[in-house]
């Protein structure tokens, strides 16, 4: 009968220490599960913020492409620009030349 006793209690204490580890298994894995929803939580918040700045990037490329384009356009303006300028500079000398000649030998001089 002692024996029967002591393997009750024996067995009594194993299914305390089996129950009590059961509960901080079970504890723990509530306390995974709330921290894998925080992760999952931000996981999307990150993939979210991150297609935003995919987009923004993208849109970023685009204006800068249109601003690129543009610049060449405004450049080549500016070099079409240069040219009829040098020849109106050109012309305009010329012309000066040309009047200075005239009156320097064509005209009476006075000293």
């Amino acid at each position: 009968r002692q024996q029967a006793e002591e393997k009750v209690k024996t067995l009594g204490g194993r299914l305390s220490f089996l129950l009590n580890k059961m509960q901080q298994d079970e504890e723990a894995k509530v306390v995974r599960n709330e921290e894998m929803k925080k992760m999952e939580a931000q996981i999307k918040t990150l993939s979210e913020r991150n297609q935003e700045l995919q987009r923004k990037f993208e849109e970023t490329g685009e204006s800068n492409r249109i601003i690129t384009q543009a610049m060449r356009l405004k450049e080549e303006e500016m070099q079409e620009l240069l040219i009829k300028h040098d020849a109106l500079k050109k012309l305009q000398r010329e012309t000066e030349e040309s009047m200075a000649g005239e009156t320097g030998t064509g005209g009476p001089e006075t000293a």
